[in-house]
């Protein structure tokens, strides 16, 4: 009797471990459930402004053309000049 009681109370010890460990395992999980959650949010933002900065490429990459064929014969202080001017407000 005393070795049958003996092996009951190692078997729930044993049970109460592995739902100690299970309760662990699940908070665990939580959180790292939270923390993808959120990294999904912040990767389709991302995923969202690559591909608004992909389709002005065409675009920038023109303008950045121009300037350079614009300004490529001219010295630097006539250039500073030509970027001053440009920049300027006009009204």
């Amino acid at each position: 009797m005393q070795a049958e009681a003996q092996k009951l109370q190692q078997e729930m010890e044993t049970c109460e471990g592995l739902a100690s460990n299970a309760v662990e395992q699940k908070t665990r999980m939580g959180l790292m459930s939270q923390g993808l959650r959120h990294d999904r949010i912040r990767w389709g933002w991302s995923l969202q402004e690559l591909s608004r900065q992909l389709a002005a490429l065409p675009g920038d990459t023109l303008l950045t053309s121009a300037a350079a064929l614009f300004a490529g014969p001219f010295g630097p202080m006539h250039r500073e000049e030509l970027m001053a001017h440009w920049k300027a407000p006009k009204f």
